[in-house]
């Protein structure tokens, strides 16, 4: 999956919408969109804040968080 599907996955967990998350970071609503769509992706820098106003981990946005697995 793309960066940005992840976004949107954990924006809608969150009961948020683009506008809102646009808000939280003081972008752009069409930015949040864009990277949704996947026709842009957020500049790395930004990946913190993205995931601070997501409530979730950098890991969780990129898909490449590791789950524990029972011993």
């Amino acid at each position: 999956m793309k960066i940005g599907t992840y976004i949107a996955a954990m924006r809608h967990r969150r009961g948020i919408t683009q506008e809102d998350l646009a808000r939280i970071l003081a972008i752009s609503p069409g930015s949040v969109g864009l990277w949704e769509s996947g026709k842009t992706n957020p500049k790395v820098s930004r990946l913190p804040d993205i995931a601070a106003a997501l409530r979730c981990r950098v890991d969780d946005l990129l898909g490449t968080r590791k789950t524990k697995t029972a011993p």
